[in-house]
């Protein structure tokens, strides 16, 4: 099967299908779309080739948080990268992809990651008691 590659990130050919047609069933998005072809001009947002709804040239994603664990998990789990932190991972998404709230979203999915917790806890510096500094007279 054929992939495309986003920096580090794999996207499967068959997610790259199923964001498109989650926007149709997402009505604030639906009505977006509409708008476009009727030829109203809406800050940022535009329609490819093939009439899929782009803001800032990104694929936009349905408000569906079963299909943007997906993503999430694809991009986060994906065999041909480790798992990356909030901040990498987002800067890699947002070439291809746009939700409300997917920065948020992105912290959060990392953030309850089992392993990333699990190498994060390894390489946390031990702390130890508190001693006063010695104050010099």
């Amino acid at each position: 099967t054929s992939v495309a590659c986003l920096s580090n990130i794999i996207i499967s050919p068959s997610l790259l299908q199923t964001v498109p047609r989650s926007q149709w069933q997402d009505r604030e998005l639906r009505a977006i779309w509409n708008r476009l072809q009727n030829g109203e001009q809406l800050d940022g947002w535009s329609t490819n080739r093939e009439g899929f709804s782009l803001f800032s040239r990104k694929l936009v994603v349905a408000n569906d948080p079963n299909l943007q664990e997906i993503i999430l998990t694809e991009a986060h789990k994906s065999r041909f990268v480790v798992h990356l932190g909030s901040d990498k991972m987002y800067r890699d998404l947002k070439r291809l992809y746009w939700w409300k709230g997917m920065k948020k979203d992105i912290a959060t999915f990392v953030a309850k990651c089992l392993t990333c917790q699990r190498v994060k806890a390894e390489y946390q510096r031990l702390v130890g008691l508190l001693l006063p500094l010695p104050i010099s007279k």
